[in-house]
């Protein structure tokens, strides 16, 4: 078998396949490749192909191949690859699609004869698929004219779960100068903290996203880079240095798992960061109220690595005023720079 990743492929995708190929790419054998939106692929394909009826394996393939497949693929990077979290919603808008398909052939009916009736009963009884995944693919089809009816997107009215702002910097001051803490997991936190980043975010990020300036570093989350301030810049050099001459050394990943050559899962993460008293969900919601407060959303987008249309949601829900933006830049009171 030849040493390429096509190789491996067909061996079939099993622990000992991830760990040997994690192996290979790690020691430059093999080039690195994103892994989340090859499996994803691959999981799409063969739930196409096991779509029975020709008309309904064609609007499947539409949905997910041209539409979800192709919306995913413009928003990742080779700095931000696919995450478990997209990954997993795109599985769920799929398998949605599949379903309604399924329900309307099994009624003798078909997607272009759907009714509103049937859309509020299969709501009510909890049938097919959630509303928000059901009505996605309503949506689409409705644009695209396969049916005559759709499912109004809900409103977002804003966040649920967070923290006081107080509790946001005595959290930050903690995760800096604890020593207590393990320097990861602090690192880590801040992120959470400061620049509003997920765990599956934080999964991705490689140890080259990191990069070196005269005055300290700098980090891409998105498509521009972040100056990190002198605090957490310690951080993250006392972390390389306590991994020089290990193994962890070699890994790409600023957050490795075990093995090193993958990164550390969501699951794991979160439930690390939870263990040193940052709750995800709560310690984002805050830290993005109040960037929304100070930045654009344009270029919460562009430092932060979120998509723009989220931003703008969060920049509607914390009513941020842009007058005095260009005030804070000038005085140098953003957040994504000073602690």
């Amino acid at each position: 078998m030849p040493i390429a990743h096509a190789g491996l492929d067909d061996v079939g995708d099993t622990k000992v396949v991830r760990y040997v190929r994690g192996v290979l790419v790690a020691s430059g054998v093999l080039p690195d490749r994103d892994e989340h939106l090859h499996r994803l692929e691959r999981w799409v394909t063969n739930t196409v192909a096991a779509v029975s009826d020709p008309d309904d394996r064609l609007v499947v393939h539409r949905y997910v191949h041209w539409y979800l497949l192709h919306r995913l693929r413009a928003r990742i990077t080779p700095q931000r690859p696919v995450t478990v979290e997209q990954a997993k919603r795109l599985r769920s808008h799929a398998i949605t699609a599949v379903a309604v398909l399924r329900a309307v052939r099994a009624e003798g009916s078909s997607l272009a004869a759907l009714s509103e009736t049937d859309v509020s009963e299969w709501l009510a009884g909890r049938q097919v698929a959630g509303r928000t995944w059901l009505g996605a693919f309503l949506r689409w089809a409705y644009r695209q004219r396969l049916c005559t009816v759709t499912l109004p997107a809900q409103q977002w009215t804003g966040p649920r779960s967070r923290i006081d702002h107080a509790h946001r910097w005595d959290l930050a001051r903690r995760l800096l100068h604890d020593d207590t803490l393990p320097l990861a997991d602090r690192i880590a936190g801040l992120f959470v903290v400061l620049y509003v980043q997920t765990a599956s975010s934080l999964c991705a990020l490689r140890c080259d996203q990191i990069q070196p300036t005269p005055s300290g570093a700098r980090l891409l989350f998105g498509t521009t880079p972040v100056d990190l301030p002198t605090g957490l810049v310690t951080l993250i050099t006392a972390l390389r240095t306590r991994r020089a001459g290990t193994e962890r050394e070699a890994t790409p990943w600023l957050f490795p798992g075990r093995p090193r050559t993958q990164p550390i899962t969501p699951g794991q993460l979160t439930n690390r960061l939870n263990a040193i008293g940052v709750t995800v969900r709560q310690a984002r919601t805050t830290a993005l109220l109040q960037l929304a407060v100070e930045l654009p959303a344009a270029v919460l987008a562009r430092c932060l690595g979120i998509d723009v249309t989220s931003a703008v949601a969060w920049q509607r829900a914390a009513s941020g005023d842009w007058h005095t933006y260009a005030a804070r830049i000038a005085d140098g009171q953003s957040s994504l720079r000073t602690i």
